[in-house]
């Protein structure tokens, strides 16, 4: 049967993949997530400790600023230019690292996400699959079931018998003999009988549709 496969992220595979194979690629890809996960974490910290660090660098030469200021010597020093200097350009690519491991998770989580929804999908066509065939004798047996009990419905009425009277014609006991051993049986079929006249019921109200036996 043919598939139409989905977008799968960054995979490049058009092959048709079993649900196995699926499984081993989620395991795969997420076990890779995983990693850069990992990956992200410390490219965050090493981040946070650059800032720290900057943070630092800077309290201690606005204080040697002020120095200078008092002592009148110039300002900045050439040592504090390049320190400052270092330790922005640290920052700045401390961000630019964890930016980097923050967009390839995004994109390897869509990844991850995309082939457990390809999962879902084939598990989805095979039920479909396997209940369309019992579904249609599902809503047929369905169809007959509502017409039939319509038409006894329609039969008691004609002859100005109540529902109790139907109900003993229909589930009363084989012979005189009978005893309690069937009412639960009886009293099943006639739920059901009941249940049926409640659905057509319903879906004449609901869609103007009458079942009528063939």
């Amino acid at each position: 049967m043919n598939r139409k496969q989905p977008e799968m992220g960054t995979l490049t595979e058009r092959v048709q993949m079993t649900i196995e194979e699926l499984k081993e690629k989620r395991t795969t890809e997420a076990a890779k997530l995983e990693r850069m996960n990992a990956a992200a974490h410390k490219a965050n910290l090493t981040s946070e400790a650059a800032e720290r660090e900057l943070e630092r660098l800077e309290s201690e030469l606005a204080k040697e600023q002020e120095e200078s200021v008092l002592n009148e010597k110039p300002w900045p020093t050439p040592r504090a230019e390049k320190a400052l200097a270092a330790a922005r350009a640290k920052v700045t690519e401390a961000q630019a690292t964890l930016e980097a491991h923050r967009k390839a998770v995004k994109r390897q989580a869509d990844i991850v996400e995309s082939i457990e929804g390809e999962i879902n999908a084939r598990r989805m066509e095979a039920f479909e699959a396997e209940l369309a065939p019992a579904k249609k004798d599902l809503l047929k047996a369905l169809d007959n079931l509502v017409a039939a009990a319509t038409r006894v419905d329609l039969i008691r009425y004609q002859h100005g018998a109540d529902a109790n009277t139907l109900g003993q014609r229909l589930f009363k006991p084989a012979n005189a003999a009978d005893t309690l051993a069937d009412w639960p049986e009886r009293t099943m079929q006639a739920a059901v009988v009941n249940a049926a006249l409640a659905l057509q019921t319903f879906i004449l109200q609901r869609y103007g549709r009458v079942f009528y036996a063939s």
